[in-house]
């Protein structure tokens, strides 16, 4: 079925307070310094996403459907196989100041999902064992999980879409040694089957969705 039990090791990130998208004592309030952030971050996030796909069985998106990923033959067979997923990109400015002005009162500190990327799966216990993988990551901070699969979630809050969603800081030496270890990415897990419905139009019809409740 769609229920996630959480897992010991990151049930403690359920929904809890989610610090500013810096560390709390420094916020970053220009949204300039928070895009060029998100930029250099999104290498790194990419090549987390791949790494916990491999180990718990996730797919990536490609333009066909779905790959799982598991390159074999080097560094070449990757960069072929990276080369077909449809990455998310980082957040648009467009998009990234409506919500700061909707939802935040204008503090884009609280943006946490400028750099952001998708895993998608066949089954909830692959689902559940890439979050046991990334909650296992020394390299990542865990700062938030909204679980939207869980049966007492409202969906009707997100017009019926389901996902895991988490949020976390990368804090790796090439993070840190680049000055973004404190920036706030988000990771979305998903089921292929719910995945399947957030086509071209049904994203349209979710944005009229958020629009009409001034998100």
């Amino acid at each position: 079925g769609g229920v996630l039990d959480p897992a010991a090791g990151w049930e403690r990130y359920l929904f809890s307070g989610l610090p500013l998208s810096v560390d709390p004592r420094r916020p970053v309030h220009s949204l300039d310094q928070l895009f060029l952030q998100a930029q250099v971050l999104d290498p790194i996030l990419i090549d987390k996403v791949q790494r916990w796909a491999l180990v718990s069985g996730g797919c990536l998106r490609t333009e066909g459907g779905y790959m799982e990923w598991c390159p074999a033959g080097g560094a070449g067979a990757r960069e072929e196989l990276a080369g077909r997923v449809k990455w998310c990109g980082i957040k648009s400015v467009e998009r990234a100041a409506e919500k700061a002005i909707r939802a935040y009162n204008k503090d884009v500190s609280y943006l946490v999902d400028l750099c952001r990327q998708s895993i998608y799966f066949p089954s909830v216990e692959k689902l559940r064992a890439c979050m046991e993988t990334m909650a296992a990551d020394p390299e990542v901070s865990l700062l938030r999980v909204k679980n939207r699969m869980d049966p007492a979630y409202d969906a009707s809050a997100t017009a019926g879409y389901r996902s895991v969603s988490v949020n976390l800081r990368v804090v790796s030496d090439e993070a840190e040694g680049l000055g973004v270890e404190t920036h706030v990415a988000e990771v979305q897990l998903l089921l292929m089957s719910m995945a399947d419905i957030k086509n071209d139009h049904g994203h349209r019809r979710y944005i009229e969705f958020r629009n009409l409740r001034g998100e």
